[in-house]
């Protein structure tokens, strides 16, 4: 398997991707971030 790491640098675009939201609901990235502000939370679970 091949790791490839990605540095993001300020003023790059974000890539085109689909999310599910809590609900199931499909969002694609760039649609959401051109409504308005965007987070995105990564959690990791331990145990």
């Amino acid at each position: 398997m091949t790791v490839t790491k990605v540095r993001w640098q300020v003023g790059d675009s974000a890539p085109r991707l689909t999310m599910n939201d809590v609900n199931g609901v499909t969002h694609e990235l760039h649609t959401t971030w051109q409504q308005g502000g965007l987070v995105i939370s990564f959690l990791r679970h331990f145990g």
